[in-house]
C-alpha cells in the first residue's frame, strides 16, 4: 500500500505538471496572438494616420488670393487689301495662374468702325481675375457680315497690375476667304514680355 500510494501521488506530480505546461503553452500563444493583432492595428492606424497628415498638409492645394486687375487689348489689322472685317472678335487669355472668359471685342476705344485695313483697336475690360504671366491667347470670329475675312498682324495685352504687355503676333488670315477656307479661330503665342506702365495709343 505504501508503495502503490507513492507511486500514485508521483502519477499525479506528473500530470499536474503536464497539465500545467500545456496550460501555460496556451496562454503564452493566445497572448502572442492578441500581441500580433495589436501590432497589426497599431500598424494600420499609423499608416492612415501619415497618409492623411501628408496629403492635407504636403499634397493639398493651397488657395491663393484671387487678384483682380484691368486688361488693355491693342489689336493691329494688317495693310492688305481686303484686311478688315465686319465679322464679331471674341478673345480669350491663358496664362500661369488660369483662363479668361472668352471676351467680346465690342468696343473700340478708338473707332466705331472696328478691325479696318491698317488700323489698331484698343479695348479695355476692368476688374478681372489676374491670370498671372499669360503665354496663349485664343481669337475667334464668327464669320458674319459680307466681308468676313480679316488679317490680324498682332494683339497685345497689357496686364495693368503686372505692369506687363505681352505681344502675340499672328500675320495670318482668320476667317473667311473663298468657301470659308480660313480658320475661324487661331491660337497665338506670346513672343515677347515688356515691362513697363502701358498706355492707350493715339487714334490710328
Amino acid at each position: 500500500l505504501p508503495k502503490l500510494a507513492s507511486t500514485w501521488a508521483r502519477l499525479v506530480k506528473l500530470d499536474g505538471q503536464f497539465l500545467a505546461r500545456n496550460v501555460h503553452h496556451k496562454l503564452a500563444t493566445v497572448v502572442v496572438q492578441l500581441l500580433n493583432v495589436k501590432t497589426a492595428a497599431v500598424t494600420v492606424l499609423l499608416f492612415c494616420y501619415y497618409y492623411y497628415y501628408y496629403y492635407y498638409f504636403y499634397n493639398a492645394p493651397t488657395s491663393k488670393p484671387i487678384m483682380l486687375t484691368d486688361y488693355l487689348i491693342t489689336v493691329k489689322t494688317g495693310n492688305h487689301f481686303g484686311a478688315g472685317t465686319d465679322s464679331n472678335v471674341f478673345i480669350q487669355l491663358f496664362g500661369e495662374d488660369g483662363h479668361s472668359e472668352e471676351w467680346h471685342l465690342k468696343h473700340s476705344k478708338h473707332h466705331k468702325n472696328k478691325f479696318e485695313r491698317n488700323k489698331t483697336d484698343q479695348f479695355i475690360f476692368s476688374q478681372i481675375k489676374c491670370c498671372g504671366k499669360l503665354y496663349k491667347v485664343i481669337v475667334r470670329h464668327d464669320n458674319s457680315g459680307i466681308c468676313s475675312s480679316w488679317h490680324l498682324e498682332y494683339v497685345e495685352v497689357s496686364d495693368i497690375s503686372l505692369r506687363t504687355t505681352f505681344r502675340f503676333p499672328c500675320h495670318r488670315w482668320i476667317g473667311g476667304g473663298f468657301f470659308h477656307m480660313f480658320p475661324k479661330i487661331k491660337q497665338l503665342t506670346c513672343t515677347e514680355e515688356t515691362i513697363g506702365p502701358s498706355k492707350l495709343e493715339p487714334s490710328v
